[in-house]
């Protein structure tokens, strides 16, 4: 009874490390490319986020839309880069 203890403690601690690594490996890679990605993606005004792509498909209104969901969706981090109409 006591080695299966032990077993259950040793598989628990070996556990809790490893994905301790890996969470500390994923913030240390998120850290890395946010200091040096391109400083035009990070930077910009709401304005500036507007890529006009294909608007004779796509109305000023729905891009309004999609630019200000995005823009509360990451907290004013995120920009719309391309927006295509998918036909179904």
């Amino acid at each position: 009874m006591q080695l299966a203890f032990e077993l259950l403690f040793l598989g628990m601690i070996s556990v809790f490390l490893i994905l301790g690594l890996v969470v500390l490996t994923a913030r240390l890679l998120i850290f890395a490319v946010n200091r040096w990605s391109s400083p035009s993606l990070r930077s910009g005004s709401s304005a500036d986020r507007f890529i006009p792509s294909r608007t004779e498909t796509i109305s000023p209104e729905i891009l309004a839309v999609l630019t200000a969901s995005v823009e509360v969706a990451t907290q004013g981090k995120g920009r719309l880069l391309q927006v295509e109409t998918v036909k179904s």
